[in-house]
């Protein structure tokens, strides 16, 4: 993304989409100013899809990411991105086969891409085939995302998310003993985070929860519970401050 764009995905990484939109409209204008074909414009227009999909407003979002691709070039890598936003999209409507055939057209950009943004489009097709129940094919994207960050070190936060889907689906195969090895692989994981009550670990500690449950340890399910609640209340303490 040019550099000019940064402060907008910024601001919707910050959740202010008001400020973003108001931003990236003044863009378009002032660029459309100038010509109507720049890529520019295709960048902007992707930010502006990007929002109404935030916004839950999926049909806008599509209109916006589809005039980006009319304006990126065929050969710009950043198409691989905007055809995994679509692919998102769908997959928020529950058209899971439309969704898979866009990710399948940004991965005929793989060869471009950096390790990061392979590992997360692998993690995108594992986690479509998990929701399809297409558990096989699923396990596949999600080792290959394994794979990945073993060879390039990625932050702990990663493997947390992968082996919560790891664990999620051997135990809906009822394999608890492979289901069980992920969440001691989560727990170790977790250990090693420096940010003890990010909200990404509620999820993490309430999936290893209902593992344990299933695996009828009540007393790591009870441990998980704790930990998750716990983390919950002071996120909710930190967001009330923030609003004094």
């Amino acid at each position: 993304v040019p550099s000019t764009m940064k402060f907008v995905n910024l601001l919707i990484l910050m959740g202010e989409y008001e400020k973003a939109e108001r931003y990236i409209t003044m863009l378009i204008e002032e660029l459309q100013s100038f010509s109507d074909n720049d890529e520019n414009i295709g960048y902007a227009y992707d930010l502006m899809g990007q929002i109404c999909q935030k916004r839950d407003d999926y049909t806008n979002a599509l209109i916006y990411f589809e005039r980006a691709l009319n304006i990126i070039q065929p050969d710009n890598i950043y198409r691989a991105i905007i055809f995994q936003n679509i692919g998102k999209v769908y997959q928020f409507m529950v058209n899971n086969s439309v969704a898979l055939e866009y990710y399948e057209k940004a991965l005929q950009f793989q060869e471009k891409m950096t390790p990061f943004d392979l590992a997360c489009l692998y993690c995108t097709f594992g986690t479509l085939y998990q929701e399809m129940e297409q558990f096989d094919d699923a396990l596949i994207y999600f080792n290959n995302t394994l794979d990945i960050c073993h060879s390039h070190s990625f932050n702990p936060i990663w493997y947390v998310d992968i082996f919560v889907s790891l664990a999620t689906i051997y135990a809906e195969r009822s394999n608890y003993n492979e289901a069980l090895q992920f969440c001691n692989r989560i727990m170790d994981n977790l250990s090693k985070l420096v940010m003890k009550n990010h909200p990404l670990l509620i999820t993490a500690y309430g999936t290893t929860a209902k593992i344990y449950f299933q695996c009828g340890d009540y007393g790591l399910a009870m441990a998980s519970c704790q930990k998750a609640l716990n983390i919950a209340e002071k996120v909710m303490h930190k967001e009330n401050i923030g609003k004094q």
